[in-house]
């Protein structure tokens, strides 16, 4: 088994498409601390590929946040039916973004814990699809590009100050570690917010 990884870790060094795939699929399911991820293997020279990275974080965060928006148009009824999805925080997303859906769904992008609901609701609001993944697909670039610019700042001024390999693996662990708890604290932040908010009761036609 570990001879397989390293070999699976050779290979994918070598191989800039495989990178490419691998980064689509981990930001697509990961997100931010796949970013993270690519970042540091970005910055310490394990990819090298600077576009066809942008290119695949780009793709990988569309794919994802498309599927959200699938699933709120087209099978809303079943998880309000089976209770994957809590129906007064979709109608609080609803009531509160559906006049503002350009902006909430490009802001989402960029807010760990709003993408899912934002997203699920803008299907569930059957908001124009094309439009949809125009805004999605200037928010994920812009979003690529920051990761991005943030690869080359550690790049230049912080990994030559780092020469041991040991000392660069913990910089990637504790980044993707904070980034991932961020995650889970705005996440569940956002989820207690969202219930705790009174729903204004909608009047009647």
């Amino acid at each position: 088994m570990e001879a397989w990884f390293i070999d699976f870790c050779e290979v994918l060094t070598n191989n800039q498409w495989l990178q490419a795939l691998v980064v689509i699929a981990f930001t697509c399911f990961i997100e931010d601390p796949a970013r993270c991820a690519v970042v540091v293997l970005l910055a310490g020279g394990h990819i090298t590929n600077w576009w066809l990275t942008f290119v695949s974080m780009t793709i990988g965060g569309m794919i994802g946040d498309i599927g959200l928006y699938v699933i709120g148009r087209y099978a809303m009824h079943m998880l309000l039916r089976f209770r994957f999805a809590d129906p007064d925080r979709i109608g609080y997303i609803k009531g509160k973004y559906g006049d503002h859906a350009a902006w909430a769904s490009f802001i989402a992008r960029f807010l760990p814990g709003a993408r899912t609901l934002v997203y699920v609701s803008a299907g569930s609001m059957k908001y124009p699809f094309g439009r949809f993944l125009l805004i999605l697909f200037f928010a994920a670039a812009l979003q690529a590009y920051l990761f991005l610019l943030a690869a080359d700042f550690i790049s230049i001024h912080i990994l030559p100050y780092l020469k041991s390999k040991i000392t660069q693996t913990l910089l990637a662990l504790i980044l993707i570690a904070a980034v991932f708890l961020l995650n889970r604290f705005l996440t569940k932040r956002r989820k207690k917010h969202t219930t705790e908010t009174p729903i204004s009761p909608r009047s009647s036609p």
